[in-house]
């Protein structure tokens, strides 16, 4: 028979076994529902932190291929020639760009990311604004251009925002998984404690599920990088990528080509190694600027040793920064080199052009270095040098911030140019110029320096201030000849109206007192002392012809008919017939006009024969630059010999008393003509009538 305590401790220990027993099982069932969960977890973040280094990747990649799209897109529009090798470059590009946007598109929504939704929904315009562009480039129109830049300005920074929160997200993932690994390492030394077997196949299982997704992703990580890398290898451009000092880091096949150094060979070198010597300083320098500056990239051409001699590339360098500073950048470089042996023969023909003209021209380029110069423009501007290369601020150390600044405003596009310049030289003498400057273009119709055309107006300016200098001393002669007309008016006429109011006198009362040779003397007093009022008179009139008048237009047949109403009494003692037709209206001054008909028409008929009806005919002629008029008489004429002598101031032919006069009247008409631009001649034979021709010019000029 049992012992009942025996019993009891065998109950106790059933009942404590099947406590243990109880407990175990739910503490393994606790723990290893506690380890599927974290590895499930740790599995996801695995998974999830796989995902978002793979759309970090992608989404970078995706910026490159963007700049690298717009960068085939500009070759293609500006090329003079499209070659089908850029064609399908471009073709390859768009696809990947494509295919990559939309595993972007199907990734980010596996991730449920409200920011990077709204990240994709501004991105998207860009994007299809891009793509649409980089579509039309084959059809070359100008306006793609302009709106390829604008969506690729749009997309760069859209994309990069995306890439940060990427990023971010990644960085939060890989905090996850750091504890989620502590925390599954603590439960799993835990669940080997109490059941390692179980768990360790449990995870083994978990493991092996997401490893195969991995892998899965990883080759098609590894499909897509090896699809740009033959991108990058097949491309005719040069795509380079540079550390922080400018050395090479990568390099595709095309720069190998073109400096023929593999890749290896070529790490430690920097870019600008291969540039020549005479322009290191200048590539150096550019390159120094752009970094002060901080521009995230730039374009610049210059030349390279290659593998087959000298070599002119464009090189496009986008900046890497970070932190505000650049810790790396990508390069794509294009060979240039047939374009800029056609930009050197056009500027070699403007070059031969420039030498041989007559005036002052000269060539620069967008550094303001001499490229050409005529021979004028070293005359004009006393250079002794040659100046071909060398700065033209070198060879004029005297040119302002005001030049420099129209150069610039120049360089930039416009056209500028002045007619009259005062320019300072060094050794402080004075040139004035006449001046244009324009810009002259490349094959690509990018600006390559400017033209300048001078003239040097020094001497016309000099001549200027002396005639301004001269019409001074004239004013001051006409004042002094003012002067001399009111003494002539007034002093010299007193005396002789005296003369005459007395000789008048002793006419009327005492002239039956004198004998005949008294009355003889008498008389010769008298009309002596009237011709010399005449003559006062005459030369007063000549004195003040064209004197503060302004022209005005005249109408000839109005003035002729004013003038024959004035002579009527004359004409119709000598009954004579003044002929003549329809006549211009020019431009002059109306009462020496009328003098200038009058004296000649008043000639034509003191001047007749007698018992013949004197008939003076007027004419009128047009030429490009004058009138030219004639007064023709019937005459007794002039003799020939005296043609010379007819216009001088109080020379007269005739005999006194047969024709009076006081020999001003032709003098009067050569200075009337003479103010008018023209010229006064005449034709005439003995017996056979006159006549006298004279030419108004239609561009004189207001001499008073």
């Amino acid at each position: 028979m049992k012992n009942p305590k025996n019993n009891e401790h065998e109950n106790r220990f059933i009942r404590l076994r099947n406590q243990l027993i109880g407990v175990f099982v739910l503490a393994v069932t606790i723990s290893t529902s506690t380890v599927l969960l974290f590895n499930a977890k740790l599995s996801e973040s695995i998974s999830d932190n796989v995902d978002i280094s793979y759309l970090i990747n992608i989404s970078g990649r995706q910026r490159m291929l963007s700049q690298n799209l717009a960068k085939t897109s500009l070759i293609i529009l500006e090329d003079l020639e499209v070659k089908s090798s850029h064609l399908k470059t471009l073709d390859s590009l768009l696809n990947i760009f494509k295919k990559s946007h939309e595993e972007l598109i199907k990734s980010k929504n596996k991730l449920g990311n409200k920011a990077l939704d709204s990240m994709f929904l501004e991105l998207e315009p860009s994007f299809s604004g891009l793509s649409k562009a980089c579509e039309q480039v084959p059809n070359r129109q100008l306006e793609i251009k302009q709106s390829l830049l604008y969506y690729e300005s749009l997309f760069l920074p859209k994309m990069d925002k995306i890439v940060k929160e990427f990023e971010f997200i990644g960085s939060q993932a890989f905090n996850t998984v750091y504890l989620n690994v502590s925390m599954s390492t603590y439960l799993v030394v835990f669940i080997i404690i109490i059941s390692a077997s179980g768990v360790f196949i449990l995870t083994i299982k978990i493991v092996r599920l997401y490893s195969h997704q991995l892998e899965k992703k990883s080759r098609e990580s590894y499909t897509l990088s090896k699809r740009l890398n033959s991108f990058f290898q097949s491309t005719s451009d040069a795509i380079y990528e540079l550390d922080v000092d400018s050395n090479y880091v990568f390099v595709n096949s095309t720069v190998e080509h073109l400096l023929g150094m593999k890749q290896d060979m070529l790490k430690g070198y920097k870019f600008w190694d291969f540039v020549p010597d005479n322009y290191l300083s200048s590539v150096k320098n550019h390159y120094e600027e752009v970094l002060k500056s901080k521009k995230k990239s730039d374009y610049y051409e210059f030349p390279i040793q290659g593998k087959k001699g000298l070599i002119w590339i464009g090189q496009s360098l986008d900046y890497v920064y970070q932190e505000g500073k650049v810790i790396k950048a990508y390069a794509i470089a294009k060979n240039i080199t047939s374009i800029k042996k056609a930009t050197e023969a056009k500027i070699q023909i403007l070059r031969t052009f420039i030498e041989s003209l007559p005036v002052a021209v000269a060539m620069f380029d967008k550094d303001m270095k001499y490229i050409a110069t005529s021979n004028k423009w070293i005359v004009d501007y006393r250079i002794k040098q040659k100046v071909t290369g060398i700065s033209h601020y070198e060879i004029f150390p005297e040119i302002g911030d005001d030049w420099k600044a129209i150069h610039k405003k120049v360089l930039a596009g416009s056209i500028d140019k002045n007619d009259e310049a005062k320019f300072e030289r060094e050794d402080g003498s004075y040139q004035y110029i006449k001046w244009e400057v324009r810009p002259w273009y490349n094959i690509d119709n990018s600006i390559g320096g400017i033209i300048m055309f001078t003239d040097d107006i020094t001497s016309l300016v000099q001549q200027r201030e002396e005639l301004y200098k001269a019409k001074i001393e004239t004013e001051k002669a006409a004042n002094i000849k003012e002067r001399f007309a009111y003494i002539a008016s007034h002093d010299l006429q007193e005396p002789v109206r005296t003369i005459i109011s007395i000789s008048e006198i002793f006419k009327k009362e005492y002239f039956e007192q004198f004998d005949d040779r008294g009355k003889q003397l008498l008389l010769f007093i008298n009309e002596s002392g009237i011709r010399m009022s005449n003559l006062i008179k005459g030369l007063l009139d000549y004195s003040r012809l064209g004197i503060d008048k302004s022209f005005e237009k005249v109408k000839i047949n109005t003035l002729l008919s004013e003038i024959e109403i004035d002579l009527s009494n004359k004409i119709k003692t000598y009954n004579a017939q003044i002929i003549y037709g329809n006549l211009p209206i020019i431009n002059g001054y109306s009462v020496e006009l009328r003098s200038l008909f009058q004296n000649l028409i008043t000639n034509a008929i003191k001047f007749s024969k007698k018992d013949i009806q004197p008939i003076i005919e007027i004419k009128a002629s047009e030429d490009i630059n004058e009138w030219k008029f004639s007064v023709a008489d019937n005459g007794i004429g002039i003799d020939m010999k005296f043609k010379d002598k007819i216009f001088q101031m109080f020379r007269r032919i005739n005999n006194k008393k047969s024709y009076e006069g006081t020999g001003i009247g032709l003098a009067h008409c050569l200075r009337i003509v003479e103010i008018h631009g023209g010229t006064i001649w005449f034709d005439s034979h003995l017996g056979d009538g006159s006549t006298f021709y004279f030419t108004i010019s239609k561009n004189h000029m207001n001499e008073n």
